[in-house]
C-alpha cells in the first residue's frame, strides 16, 4: 500500500466517523435526555482517557528512510472497551498530541489529530487491518525514524461512548456539536476530564 492510498484511507475513514457522528449528535430530532451516571457516578465515567505515551511503531513503510510509522492499539491495549462495539454504537476517538517546546515541562502545545507540523502528518482512525480492529496513530513525513518513543512528542486518547455525550449534554445543556474537539481544554471541560 502506497503512502498515498495509506494517507486517503485513514483521513477517509476519520472524516466518515466523525461526519457519522455529528449527524447522530446534532440532531434536531428530540432524544433519551441521558442519566447523569450510573449508580451516583458522574456523567464521564465511562470516558476512557489514556495517559500520554510516546509514539512505539508497530509497523513502517519500507522506503530508506521510513516516510511513516503507525502505532495500533487494539483491545489488548485498551481492555476497559470493546471497540467493535464501541465503534459500532457511535462512540468518538479523540487522539491529541502534546508537543514540547523547550526544555521546560510547562512549555508545551497540545494539538489534536489530523495535523500538520513543519514537513509531518500526524493522523488518527480507527482501522481494521489484518483482520483486527485498532486505534492507529500514524505519523508521516520524509523520515519519521527520529520521532519514536521520545519524551518531548506525546499521544492521549481519549474514547468517549456515545451514552456519555448524551449523558453530559443533559447534564450541561450544552450540545457535544458546539464543542471544537481541536481544542483540548474545551473537550476536557465538557467532559471533565482531569488534565
Amino acid at each position: 500500500m502506497t503512502l498515498e492510498t495509506k494517507l486517503n484511507f485513514f483521513l477517509n475513514r476519520f472524516m466518515a466517523f466523525t461526519l457519522l457522528f455529528l449527524i447522530s449528535a446534532c440532531s434536531v430530532e428530540d432524544g433519551v435526555d441521558g442519566t447523569d451516571g450510573e449508580d451516583g457516578q458522574d456523567g464521564n465515567a465511562n470516558v476512557i482517557t489514556s495517559d500520554w505515551f510516546q509514539i512505539q511503531y508497530d509497523d513502517m513503510s519500507g522506503a530508506n528512510p521510513p516516510t511513516w510509522g503507525a502505532m495500533k492499539l487494539t483491545n489488548e491495549d485498551i481492555p476497559e472497551v470493546d471497540l467493535e462495539n464501541f465503534v459500532e454504537t457511535g462512540g468518538v476517538a479523540l487522539v491529541y498530541v502534546k508537543l514540547y517546546e523547550g526544555t521546560d515541562e510547562a512549555d508545551f502545545i497540545i494539538l489534536s489529530t489530523p495535523t500538520t507540523l513543519g514537513n509531518l502528518t500526524l493522523l488518527s482512525g480507527f482501522s481494521n487491518l489484518q483482520s483486527e480492529l485498532g486505534l492507529t496513530i500514524e505519523i508521516n513525513g520524509p523520515d519519521v525514524t527520529p520521532y519514536e518513543n521520545i519524551p518531548s512528542l506525546t499521544f492521549r486518547y481519549v474514547l468517549i461512548p456515545a451514552s456519555v455525550i448524551e449523558a453530559r449534554q443533559a447534564l450541561n445543556k450544552e450540545q457535544w456539536c458546539d464543542i471544537n474537539t481541536k481544542d483540548y481544554s474545551e473537550v476536557r471541560s465538557f467532559l471533565g476530564i482531569v488534565p
